[in-house]
């Protein structure tokens, strides 16, 4: 350990004339070029963006409710921790209107690279689905899918939903 007020603290201590002599090195040094990764750290694995989009539903009628059939989808996310999500659709048919209401586990994957961005989230989970025909029946619905991340404002999105309304069950896969 230094004896305080025997180490020397300024610059001028330093610029002894033994100090100053101009040495040259010679050699085949390079400078290295030093470059940073762009990815925030803290965005990588983290699944806690929020969405709303558009697209359309590819029904595999069993039964009887719309959710089985062709129709337009207003869907979206609404994280509500980092890996859980609340994914409310709203698919319009011909025949009815059917609302889809899933709470979802989002599956964290992590790729070799820590400092790598996963594009792509697979989630499944379950809850409630409602149909506005001449019966308003609700049932409960099973749901699974990917979420793709084509850039940080732009989620690409497949969801397969299977609802079980009263005796019926109908499948939808929603693009």
């Amino acid at each position: 350990q230094p004896i305080p007020g025997t180490t020397a603290t300024t610059i001028a201590a330093f610029m002894s004339e033994e100090n100053t002599d101009q040495t040259q090195i010679t050699s085949d040094f390079t400078p290295l070029e030093i470059t940073q990764n762009t990815t925030d750290p803290e965005i990588i694995f983290r699944h806690d963006y929020s969405y709303i989009g558009l697209g359309g539903n590819v029904g595999v009628k069993l039964e009887q409710t719309s959710l089985g059939e062709a129709g337009f989808v207003i869907n979206s996310k609404i994280a509500l921790a980092q890996e859980l999500s609340l994914r409310p659709a709203v698919l319009f048919s011909e025949n009815d209107t059917v609302f889809l209401v899933p709470i979802t586990y989002d599956i964290t994957i992590k790729d070799k690279d820590p400092f790598k961005e996963v594009p792509y989230v697979p989630f499944i989970g379950g809850g409630a689905v409602f149909t506005t025909n001449d019966n308003d029946n609700a049932g409960f619905l099973i749901t699974g899918g990917l979420d793709y991340r084509l850039s940080q404002d732009f989620v690409a999105n497949i969801t397969l939903h299977t609802g079980f309304i009263e005796d019926s069950t109908d499948m939808g896969l929603v693009l």
